[in-house]
C-alpha cells in the first residue's frame, strides 16, 4: 500500500511514498483517506523537470497551474481531477529532489528558507526525506509543516501590522 502522509503545495510540491502494512488504522473517513493517500497515484505519467522548474530551478507556475481542473458548471476548482492531474507533476519534482546531493540542495535552495527563520530545519529534514523509514519521513514532514505554519503566521502578522501603520500614517520610522 502506498501512503502519503502530507500533501502540501508550497516549497515541497512533491510526494514521498512509504510502504506501510495494509492493516493501518485511521480515523480519516474513507473519502478523505482516498484523497490524501491514493488520489494522484493513478496516473503514471512523467514530466521533464525542465518544464516544471526554470533554469535557476524556480517553479514555473504556468506549468503547474495548467494541471488545475475546473468544474464546467460554475468554474470552481475540481479538486479531485486537479489532484489526479498534479500527482505525476509532484512525482517528477520528487524524483528531481531525490537526485540532488545535500550539497547541491544547500547551494541551490538554502537561501530560499531564510524568511522562515528555520533554514537549518529545512536542511536537516532534506536528509530525513531521503530515508526509507516511514516514521522518519512522516515526522520530518510534520516538522516542516509546523515551521511553515509558524513562518506564514509571522508573515501574515507582520503584513497586518505594516498595513495598520500605513493606514495610521505612522510610516516615517519604517
Amino acid at each position: 500500500m502506498s501512503y502519503e502522509p502530507c500533501r502540501f503545495l508550497n516549497f515541497f510540491f512533491f510526494k514521498y511514498q512509504m510502504a506501510l502494512p495494509d492493516s493501518i488504522t485511521t480515523c480519516l473517513s474513507q473519502p478523505v483517506h482516498y484523497v490524501i493517500c491514493k488520489l494522484g497515484f493513478e496516473k503514471k505519467d512523467t514530466y521533464n523537470i525542465d518544464t516544471i522548474l526554470s533554469g535557476n530551478r524556480e517553479v514555473c507556475w504556468p506549468a503547474v497551474t495548467e494541471h488545475v481542473c475546473y468544474l464546467e458548471s460554475d468554474q470552481s476548482v475540481d479538486y479531485i481531477k486537479s489532484i489526479r492531474s498534479l500527482g505525476p507533476v509532484c512525482e517528477s519534482v520528487n524524483l528531481y529532489f531525490k537526485s540532488l546531493t545535500k550539497e547541491q540542495f544547500v547551494i541551490q535552495y538554502a537561501s530560499w528558507f531564510h524568511w522562515t527563520n528555520c533554514t537549518e530545519v529545512f536542511l536537516e529534514v532534506f536528509d530525513v526525506l531521503q530515508s526509507t523509514q516511514a516514521t522518519e519521513v512522516a515526522l520530518g514532514l510534520m516538522k516542516l509543516t509546523s515551521c511553515l505554519e509558524r513562518a506564514l503566521g509571522d508573515v501574515s502578522a507582520s503584513t497586518r501590522s505594516l498595513s495598520w501603520l500605513y493606514k495610521m500614517g505612522m510610516t516615517s520610522w519604517i
